[in-house]
């Protein structure tokens, strides 16, 4: 009986060491700040191990617009690169204005950070926007990792009134090989007490 028990631990103690390897955490912290006209977006790696490659920002109000890129700061080792809008032509009747902002990003690992800023305008217009919801109300923000497991980019919902925003999974990453220091010691244990035992029994 003590031998089954023993060797109970030992498989629990395997078990819980591969499966503590296997697992991963995928996800971004995403703050919106400056003003409503001009709002700026900071991006922070906060996963395990996943890279992130890109995403895009989306417009709630589509009867307002992004009239372009400023200021990109790329993640340290990283480039920085947008389909739309323009990047730096933020002057009254320029800008592509589309409803989203779509970007590129390399070497964009855990626990770095990048950047940008837009000007939001009204469709056919350069008015100014004093409200924040015109992004917020309907928009979100969507990120793409480079983990097989995910079926396409995690997402922030915006909300009205919302400008921080933390998004996160728990995918089951390729099994590594197990360390000893996170396994090891439970096994060596669990051996220990099976020896022990043996020993009682022969005497």
């Amino acid at each position: 009986m003590k031998k089954l028990i023993t060797m109970a631990v030992v498989s629990t103690a395997l078990a819980g060491a591969a499966g503590a390897a296997g697992a991963a955490t995928v996800g971004f912290d995403l703050t919106i700040s400056g003003e409503a006209n001009g709002p700026v977006f900071s991006l922070a790696n906060t996963s395990s191990a996943a890279t992130i490659t890109g995403g895009r920002a989306v417009i709630g109000n589509t009867a307002y617009n992004f009239d372009c890129v400023s200021n990109p700061v790329a993640p340290a080792g990283g480039t920085l690169g947008f389909t739309t809008p323009e990047v730096g032509t933020c002057y009254p009747g320029g800008g592509m204005r589309p409803d989203e902002i779509v970007f590129q990003v390399t070497d964009f690992d855990p626990g770095e950070t990048l950047s940008f800023g837009t000007d939001i305008d009204r469709d056919f217009s350069d008015t100014s926007v004093y409200d924040f919801n015109v992004l917020l109300n309907g928009g979100r923000f969507e990120v793409t990792f480079a983990v097989p497991d995910l079926n396409g980019p995690l997402v922030a919902q915006f909300q009205p009134g919302q400008k921080s925003y933390s998004v996160s999974v728990t995918t089951g990453a390729t099994p590594s090989a197990v360390p000893l220091p996170a396994g090891g010691v439970l096994i060596l244990t669990a051996l220990g007490a099976l020896g022990a035992a043996a020993r009682r029994k022969t005497r």
